[in-house]
């Protein structure tokens, strides 16, 4: 496999999506092993290798849609990366980007002339092919007629309530790969496109609401939650469900952002079945509220209890430091090192517990964690299709043979 490196947005002059690309040893993220990327680089490399006052200056691992790529196999890549000593200057999207449009944050000593000339010249190249290289985040998968791609909205039992949930079936005969995809807290991000984007890409992805939340049944709370997270897996492996919705219960993915990310790595650390897990800036439950900096968090629970029931602001705030010795993430690693584990990271306040839970996961001998740093917010609002890049082509990387 084959690395990037990416200078992104190098001046307002050429834009956000200005970049250069060319390969590096001893680097491998999660962006690299189609023939196609390999052709891109190869080519993009031979123009590169005329210029070599911009190959030996590029020097930050960026991939083409505008976020930092850490790499794989524990190498120190970006050990601290420009966004992070930038992170407390950044106010809003705009105040983001001006401040990483900066050649100083991208570049060490550049001329920006020569920038210029490389950036202009495979520009054009770099972003046509990208698309063509993830059909499913391009284009409509063909047509089954007699197993169509559908959607169903299927009752999840968990402890006497009814969970709410959304199972998007992909086409084909199957049995089919599924994802189970948990939203946070509250949950007004709920990553349907996400879910689209994984469908068309051969998986089933299910999309199940906690007790208490968005119609389900019961009372919210945290306890509750990370045992909906395994009645939904259960619910995946019941023989019915395995029939009627063409699921391969051996393949079994979970996907989790923010309080959902607690959730899917507690489910695969205390399941050793499941294939493998992707934390999308996880939130780190109990260990988060047992710090000095909790109190920056207390709004949040605020605005999330009227949306949620039978619950209190007091109340969840009092179950997450009661639970923090044992919710805890990055005790997880050991339980998960065996698995292929990707962590995204944002501009958040769970950007250090995700960097210590890839730490963690390395330390404990795991060879398989990918990571992506995003210069964006914790809902990656104006990273959507770079966050859906990111999820499919981790999933083709490395569970292939799960959807051939």
């Amino acid at each position: 496999m084959l690395a990037w490196t990416i200078c992104f947005g190098l001046t307002r002059g050429i834009g956000a999506g200005a970049k250069v690309a060319m390969p590096i040893a001893n680097c491998t993220v999660i962006c690299s092993n189609s023939h196609l990327e390999e052709k891109v680089v190869r080519d993009i490399s031979h123009r590169l290798s005329k210029t070599a006052k911009i190959r030996s200056a590029i020097s930050t691992t960026y991939d083409p849609y505008g976020m930092t790529l850490l790499t794989r196999n524990g190498s120190k890549g970006l050990s601290e990366s420009p966004r992070r000593k930038r992170r407390d200057h950044f106010s809003g999207d705009r105040g983001l980007y001006k401040s990483n449009l900066r050649m100083s944050d991208c570049i060490m000593q550049i001329r920006t002339s020569l920038v210029f000339t490389a950036t202009l010249t495979l520009f054009a190249t770099v972003t046509a092919l990208s698309a063509q290289q993830i059909p499913a985040i391009a284009q409509d998968p063909p047509s089954d007629k007699e197993f169509p791609a559908s959607t169903e909205a299927p009752d999840i039992p968990s402890h006497g309530a009814r969970l709410n949930a959304i199972f998007y079936l992909a086409s084909g005969r199957g049995p089919n790969p599924v994802v189970l995809l948990m939203h946070g807290f509250p949950g007004n991000e709920q990553n349907m496109d996400l879910a689209y984007a994984i469908r068309r890409d051969g998986w089933n992805v299910l999309v199940p609401h906690y007790r208490g939340s968005w119609g389900s049944q019961g009372t919210f709370s945290f306890a509750n939650s990370i045992e909906d997270t395994q009645s939904a897996i259960q619910f995946l492996r019941e023989a019915e469900n395995v029939k009627k919705y063409r699921i391969d219960p051996k393949r079994i993915v979970l996907i989790g952002h923010s309080m959902g990310g607690f959730m899917v790595a507690y489910a695969a650390a205390n399941d050793s079945q499941i294939l493998g897990v992707a934390m999308i800036s996880a939130w780190n439950v109990g260990a988060s509220m047992a710090r000095p900096s909790a109190k920056e968090r207390l709004p949040t629970f605020a605005t999330a209890v009227p949306r949620l029931s039978g619950t209190t602001s007091d109340g969840l705030v009092a179950e997450a430091r009661q639970n923090s010795k044992n919710w805890d993430y990055i005790k997880f690693a050991q339980a998960l090192k065996a698995r292929p584990i990707l962590i995204t990271e944002a501009i958040d306040r769970n950007v250090d517990d995700n960097k210590a839970m890839a730490q963690a996961l390395r330390k404990a001998g795991n060879p398989n964690v990918s990571e992506a740093e995003m210069q964006t917010d914790h809902s990656y609002a104006d990273h959507r299709i770079a966050l859906q890049v990111t999820v499919v082509k981790w999933l083709e990387n490395s569970f292939a043979q799960s959807i051939q």
